[in-house]
């Protein structure tokens, strides 16, 4: 079972937990100018993905074979990839440095994401936390006092949670951001969504 990675071009992953992720992965993907970093910390992909517009010059000829150069300018590199697991029929991913430098391109990968959430079963790790996807019920491995945040793009959304401070029953969130901060009260917490995605945010241990 291919255990997917896919790095975009932000910050590299420097958390025990983020860098775990990546050393667990057997098939990563690079967006574009991404393979500077993961071959400068020693890795090598499986797919270097997107314009080439920010890859350094002598990768191009290292990898050549490893290159799939889409010059769709409507998509971002993070986009092509996700079309690309989409489109090979992979399950599951995980997203690394999607966060990081750009302020805007950090809000669009999330964004994306959360879009594509649909499609393909989507975690992100940044050095800081995760965000995951929920659609029916999921249960969290947590830690009591761990900041958990809720993100829901619609008011029709209804949430129901268990073991967390600032309890839901099948509840809405007015705003994408008014479950921003809840905690957790147990070393496991639960969401339950109905008619919707909703976006759980779990902070890392330092």
């Amino acid at each position: 079972m291919k255990k997917v990675v896919i790095l975009a071009n932000g910050d590299f992953p420097t958390h025990k937990f983020s860098k775990n992720i990546l050393n667990q992965s057997n098939y990563i993907i690079c967006c574009d100018g991404a393979i500077n970093q993961l071959n400068e910390n020693g890795y090598i992909p499986d797919i270097i993905i997107g314009d080439m517009d920010s890859i350094n010059d002598s990768f191009i000829e290292k990898y050549s074979k490893k290159i799939v150069q889409l010059k769709r300018q409507s998509d971002t590199d993070l986009e092509k990839a996700l079309k690309y697991c989409v489109e090979n029929n992979f399950k599951s991913v995980k997203v690394l440095g999607f966060s990081g430098k750009r302020d805007d391109q950090y809000l669009s990968n999330i964004f994306l994401c959360f879009s594509y959430s649909e499609k393909l079963n989507i975690e992100l790790y940044s050095n800081f936390g995760s965000f995951k996807f929920v659609d029916s019920k999921q249960s969290f491995d947590s830690f009591k006092g761990q900041i958990i945040s809720l993100f829901s793009n619609s008011k029709e959304i209804k949430i129901k949670t268990n073991y967390l401070k600032y309890h839901l029953n099948e509840n809405s969130l007015v705003h994408l951001y008014s479950g921003v901060s809840n905690e957790s009260l147990a070393g496991e917490f639960s969401v339950e969504v109905e008619g919707g995605v909703v976006m759980v945010y779990q902070l890392f241990k330092e």
